[in-house]
Order: structure tokens, then C-alpha cells, then sequence
């Protein structure tokens, strides 16, 4: 065998050995080593949200602990059962104070099978457009909340209304949550 030859088949040997250990050990080792980044990047996306559901859940304790204090204030914006009567003088009174005629619509369930449950309430008012304001303003005044969804006005003609002082009938229907502290 000549020295070519030689050369030619220890070049094809060391080939032949690299390509091996390329084949064998190199490209396993390298699909081996991105599975393995892929892994710690998804570990460490998962990692981030829960810090973040973490940071998230450690703010709502934090502002729980701040409005528990404010339990009975956020209580007395609702209706308490059994204290509607109250509720609907205290209407009263108010629209009685703004010179209006008011019928009141309130559909109390009789069996509550929840603590805090929404009611329909519905006011029919008549009178003065500017007397209507001042009673919705003072509505907005009271510790009760009821959020108004619809609201109509309606100008009469004839009867009691004059060209410049109409008089107006105005419907406004929404719910008001009612409280029964028992079922707590």
C-alpha cells in the first residue's frame, strides 16, 4: 500500500471516528441540552405566574384585612329583612319633603335561601321636574344604595300642569340588595 492510500484510509478513519462521535455522543448531547433549556424556560414562565398569583393573593388579603373594619358600614347600604317598613317611610318622607306623589313597588321574596339577594324596586313620582331632581338628590344622599337601571319621564298635559310649570311623572327601576344577617 502507498503512502496515499495510507493517508486516504487514516483520513477516512478519523472521518468516520468524528462522524461517530458527532452521530453518537454530540447530537443526543445537543437535542438533550434544548430540551432541557425548554424545560427551565417553562419552569420559569410557571414560576413567574404563580409569584405573580402569589403577589396577587397576598394584595387581596392586604385590602381584605383594610375593608373587613368597614363590614357594618358596606352592611348598611343594603336593605336589612325585616326592616323594610323603615325603608319605604324613610322613601316616603322624601318624597313627601319634595312635594311629590310617589307609588312604591318592592317584591320582597318570602323564602331567602341567600344572604345578600337583589330585589326589584320600582318608584313611580309625580310632580315638579325640579322637585323629581332635588328627590333624586336626596336619594343619593341616604346610606341605602339603589343603582337606577331605567328611568322615564313623561310631561302631563292638562289637569293640574301649567305651560310653565309641567307636571312630570318619571319611573325609575332598579334593584336594591336586601340583607337577611341569619343566613350568614
Amino acid at each position: 500500500m502507498t503512502i496515499r492510500q495510507k493517508m486516504i484510509l487514516v483520513t477516512i478513519g478519523i472521518l468516520t471516528v468524528i462522524g461517530l462521535i458527532i452521530a453518537l455522543i454530540i447530537l443526543p448531547t445537543a437535542r438533550d441540552i434544548l430540551k432541557i433549556s425548554d424545560a427551565i424556560h417553562l419552569e420559569r414562565v410557571d414560576l413567574e405566574k404563580k409569584y405573580q398569583r402569589g403577589q396577587l393573593l397576598r394584595e387581596t388579603i392586604d385590602n381584605f384585612d383594610k375593608i373587613k373594619n368597614r363590614e357594618a358600614d358596606l352592611k348598611n347600604v343594603f336593605l336589612t329583612k325585616g326592616q323594610e317598613l323603615g325603608f319605604i317611610t324613610k322613601l316616603e318622607q322624601i318624597a313627601a319633603q319634595h312635594n311629590l306623589e310617589q307609588e312604591i313597588r318592592l317584591q320582597i321574596p318570602d323564602n331567602m335561601t341567600k344572604e345578600f339577594t337583589e330585589i326589584p324596586l320600582v318608584l313611580n313620582i309625580r310632580g315638579s321636574y325640579s322637585n323629581i331632581v332635588r328627590y333624586l338628590k336626596s336619594l343619593e344622599q341616604e346610606s341605602f344604595y339603589y343603582p337606577i337601571n331605567t328611568w322615564k319621564l313623561n310631561a302631563v298635559r292638562g289637569g293640574d300642569a301649567s305651560p310653565e310649570s309641567p307636571i312630570i311623572t318619571a319611573v325609575f327601576t332598579g334593584n336594591i340588595v336586601l340583607y337577611q344577617p341569619e343566613l350568614n
